[in-house]
């Protein structure tokens, strides 16, 4: 069985973060990059060594650029697994009837990735998948590789008969599309069982990657063309969508970031939602913006670039992002921009009643980026404490906004309790009596290809 070779080193740093995600409730996207940046600069770092066992590990017959990981498959296994968690479960529980009563969670992790890569993955034999996953329990958990080795042996043969549940009771649907039941009976609740079929579907769907055109370097068309020079095919949205955004075709993503229209400021990675919500904010060159919980900035300097004769000030409440924030209204040319190290939850009174348009995007239970965060398909959906604090942002907002400005409320979240419930609440409230609402929408995940998101614009009236 060559339990005696070296596993892969991309199966055992999918393994190690995995592992990250599962035990310290860590966010997939943030490790993985983290994990890609500090390799690819040859650094280490103390959490990286914490669980770090790739430098011990050399493939069998490998050196070199051969033996190096690919961050790609890294990535595709680690955030594949996550995705079909629960389905990955329900298989194992056909070939598994009881968890071992010792290491029974890191035996279950090591074999959700081995049949994630058995029956959703086309790279590698079953046999190289199998050896691989032996060797790591072997590795770090003697005396299990046995049944390791027996259960994923088991499902390679009898992949053809795997089957997710197919009613539409809520385990059912639960297990087939790898959400929390939770989240799966609010969303029937709130919009029925065939809008949650679709929400539920879309979720396990490959997001699109959107740019936004920054329209003080170039028009959408001119940007286009720049990206299909350098090898990034692209095509524009209409302009009914939206004035200022790209789709880049599958494929091509990984690009982007290495070209010169994306080093040089014409485009940025943005969701579409997210542009549309400033585009419906409709600001003006000389508007005067707040951008209350703006890190890493995308809202911020995209207000920037529309506002381009007066000034944007962004809050965030993490000191350490005020960086990010402003190396990415440098990288655009923006420099009507300050961001300032401030929470949105405590009153500026110097501000009180200063800005044509506030832009307030709060800490949300993000059911919309499931497809981009796939850790939040099994959240609670209790955010009771989440939509009060909502809440007071949004009334804090409602102060610093001029007579006749607007507040754009948004959230990247599918749920009305942190949505149209927030906004009836506040229009309702003494805080909302002067506002009105001049547009509401929930996109659904995977409307013209969109995140989840909800936009609302509340008008102040003199």
């Amino acid at each position: 069985m060559g339990w005696n070779m070296g596993p892969g080193r991309d199966r055992v740093k999918a393994w190690e973060l995995f592992s990250r995600v599962d035990e310290e409730g860590a966010y997939s996207n943030v490790l993985v990059a983290k994990g890609r940046e500090l390799y690819d600069n040859k650094e280490k770092s103390e959490s990286e060594s914490k669980c770090n066992v790739t430098d011990k590990v050399k493939p069998a017959g490998k050196t070199g650029e051969e033996a190096k990981i690919n961050w790609d498959v890294v990535q595709t296994i680690v955030f594949g697994t996550l995705e079909k968690k629960l389905l990955l479960d329900y298989y194992i529980d056909k070939f598994l009837k009881k968890d071992p009563k010792k290491k029974g969670k890191e035996i279950r992790n090591i074999l959700r990735l081995g049949i994630y890569q058995l029956i959703f993955m086309n790279t590698g034999s079953d046999y190289g998948i199998c050896n691989d996953m032996v060797a790591i329990t072997k590795m770090h958990f003697r005396g299990f590789e046995g049944l390791v080795n027996g259960v994923l042996r088991n499902v390679a043969r009898s992949r053809s008969e795997l089957i997710p549940p197919q009613g539409d009771d809520l385990k059912s649907m639960s297990i087939r599309y790898s959400i929390g039941e939770d989240i799966i009976n609010l969303w029937i609740r709130s919009y029925g069982l065939e809008k949650t079929r679709e929400l539920a579907e879309n979720s396990c769907r490959r997001a699109p990657l959107f740019l936004r055109v920054n329209l003080r370097k170039k028009s959408k068309n001119e940007a286009v063309r720049k990206l299909i020079s350098e090898g990034v095919f692209c095509h524009p949205l209409a302009d009914d969508v939206s004035t200022r955004a790209i789709v880049v075709d599958k494929g091509y993503e990984g690009r982007v970031v290495s070209s010169d229209s994306f080093k040089e400021g014409d485009v940025s990675i943005q969701d579409l939602a997210s542009i549309v919500a400033i585009d419906k904010l409709d600001i003006r060159s000389n508007d005067k913006v707040l951008d209350m919980c703006s890190a890493p900035g995308g809202k911020g300097v995209s207000a920037g670039e529309l506002a381009s004769c007066s000034n944007v000030i962004c809050w965030d409440l993490f000191e350490n992002k005020i960086s990010l924030i402003e190396n990415y209204a440098k990288r655009c040319g923006i420099e009507n921009l300050k961001a300032v190290h401030h929470s949105a939850l405590d009153f500026q009174e110097e501000f009180k009643n200063a800005f044509d348009k506030v832009i307030l995007d709060p800490p949300c239970s993000g059911l919309g980026v499931m497809r981009r965060r796939p850790e939040i398909r099994y959240k609670s959906v209790d955010c009771a404490d989440l939509s009060k604090q909502q809440f007071v942002m949004l009334t804090l907002a409602a102060r610093y906004v001029k007579p006749e400005g607007s507040v754009l409320y948004s959230t990247c979240t599918v749920n009305p309790q942190e949505n149209q419930d927030i906004i009836e609440k506040f229009l309702e409230d003494e805080a909302g009596k002067n506002f009105e609402k001049s547009y509401e929408r929930q996109v659904f995940t995977g409307e013209c290809g969109a995140d989840g998101f909800y936009i609302c614009v509340l008008k102040r009236r003199v």
